[in-house]
């Protein structure tokens, strides 16, 4: 089908939730953790514990309530004891709904380096989030990092490079 005419799928990552009220707040949301500040990420972390509890069948919310609740500690608004098991929780959330959501598997990447210590795990699923979404500047980003803190510099600088050349000018990257 074209891209036009596709059909929207609860799983798919491109979609919106159905009801009009919470594909609203879902996009502010995402909008307000794009931003990048402190009172945006506690916006950001209100409105998909919303969208999250309102429509618990949409698998796109909880990795995106991750990323918050990850951005949200790097920021100090919410200290890391809640921040990385809320974010490990809306990962798992969210692969248990759809096991091929890229975005799910970096936030458990991101969490299995940053948080468990693990980075053997934190590969696998940085690994398989980039072979889901290979165009996603997000994942190559946070992979870039933990690659570079782990002594992988080429490597890194190679993931690092994908995410600009994804997203120039991207302030964070």
């Amino acid at each position: 089908t074209m891209w036009w005419s596709r059909g929207a799928r609860a799983d798919d990552p491109d979609t919106l939730p159905a009801d009009p009220e919470l594909a609203a707040l879902y996009l502010e949301a995402r909008d307000d953790w794009a931003q990048r500040t402190p009172e945006s990420l506690n916006r950001a972390i209100a409105a998909l514990e919303t969208v999250t509890l309102r429509d618990p069948g949409f698998a796109p919310a909880f990795p995106a309530l991750a990323d918050a609740y990850l951005l949200a500690g790097e920021f100090g608004t919410v200290p890391d004891e809640r921040a990385f098991p809320n974010a490990k929780a809306a990962a798992q959330a969210s692969l248990a709904l759809n096991p091929d959501l890229a975005a799910g598997h970096r936030a458990l990447g991101f969490v299995a380096y940053w948080w468990d210590g693990d980075p053997v795990s934190a590969g696998r699923s940085f690994r398989r989030a980039v072979a889901l979404a290979p165009n996603s500047a997000q994942t190559h980003f946070w992979y870039g990092n933990v690659l570079s803190d782990n002594g992988h510099h080429q490597a890194a600088l190679h993931e690092l490079s994908q995410a600009r050349l994804l997203e120039p000018g991207s302030v964070p990257i």
